[in-house]
């Protein structure tokens, strides 16, 4: 949906097809952070900001499981939404 370097790979309308038509089949989804924030529909996560409430409100979406990818980020954070 978006690339690491911000850009838009899908338009709005492809983004609520994935939403509604894929999740709910998905036994995972590995969103990155700034698709994690898209479908969050915050800003933006940060690390400051825990990726606990975005995981959940995704994983409602219908996936079964979610990994919230930030490989860029300094640290370890591992939270899973099982």
């Amino acid at each position: 949906m978006k690339a690491k370097g911000g850009a838009a790979l899908l338009q709005q309308s492809a983004i609520e097809a994935v939403i509604q038509d894929l999740f709910p089949l998905a036994l995972v989804v590995t969103p990155n952070l700034d698709e994690a924030s898209l479908l969050w529909r915050i800003r933006r996560l940060i690390p400051l900001t825990p990726c606990r409430p975005a995981g959940t409100k995704i994983k409602a979406m219908g996936p079964r499981n979610v990994v919230i990818k930030g490989g860029h980020l300094a640290g370890d954070c591992i939270e899973p939404f099982l």
